[in-house]
């Protein structure tokens, strides 16, 4: 009887399992992210009765508890360009636990630079402007185009252009075309600030007074035209109407009238 009881303490005694897992030793975790996760993968942890689970955290938080032989886990519902730090840890059958492996990834970023609200690409004499550009993890490169070619890439918010083209008197000008994108580290862009800089003397072209076939009264004083449409007028024969004076630099319009036909 007495060699049976200390038969079972001592069976009791070896049976009781107070080693825990162990990783090889150069375990390492490896992981490979997304812009919104990150799958994590680990070597074969080694114990003298059995793996019974495997634990995940992300952060500290446990996100997943697995079967003994998994080796690999996807962490998903992350934010782009966010840093994490991934932690996997094995337990036996008595919840004997091993060391932690841990390791830290950063999430692609995939989010574009943005403007903010008003902003204006802008021409200031000979230089185009435009505002600093917002984004999660900074702004590298300013890409300003200008009819389709790229004209600059650079962290400044000015680009020297030029004088506007001069535009002869009476002639339209050809209007320029330029956009300004914001890049970010990871190549994001974002949409376009756009304009059409003219030239300084582009105007829209002034009315031609209507000159009024019944008789009219004077009013008001003498008005002054420009020499756009003082040449307009010439050219369509109207300074040659009874009645309308030419001067150097007015033309008395409160006098303009009708005269009646000479008989």
């Amino acid at each position: 009887m007495r060699i049976r009881l200390v038969l079972l303490c001592c069976f009791s005694l070896a049976c009781a399992d107070e080693a825990a897992p162990t990783w090889p030793s150069d375990a390492r975790l490896v992981l490979e992210a997304t812009a919104n996760s990150v799958s994590v993968s680990w070597p074969t942890p080694v114990d003298d009765t059995a793996i019974e689970r495997i634990e995940v955290q992300r952060d500290g938080e446990t996100v997943a508890e697995l079967s003994g032989d998994a080796h690999d886990f996807v962490v998903e519902g992350l934010d782009d360009a966010t840093q994490v730090r991934i932690s996997v840890a094995a337990y036996d059958p008595t919840e004997n636990r091993s060391e932690w492996l841990h390791e830290t990834a950063t999430t692609l970023d995939a989010t574009a630079p943005h403007w903010p609200a008003g902003a204006r690409l802008v021409r200031e004499g000979t230089s185009l402007r435009w505002v600093a550009a917002n984004d999660s993890v900074g702004v590298t490169a300013y890409r300003l185009v200008g009819a389709g070619t790229t004209l600059s890439e650079s962290n400044a918010t000015q680009f020297e252009v030029g004088p506007a083209p001069e535009v002869p008197e009476g002639e339209i000008a050809t209007a320029e075309d330029f956009e300004v994108f914001a890049v970010d580290a990871a190549g994001n862009r974002s949409a376009p600030l756009r304009m059409r800089a003219v030239g300084e003397e582009d105007v829209a072209p002034e009315e031609v007074p209507v000159v009024a076939e019944a008789p009219a009264q004077v009013v008001g004083p003498p008005a002054t035209i420009s020499p756009a449409v003082r040449e307009a007028l010439r050219n369509s024969g109207r300074l040659n109407l009874p009645g309308l004076r030419r001067y150097p630099e007015k033309l008395d319009i409160p006098t303009i009238m009708t005269a009646p036909p000479q008989r």
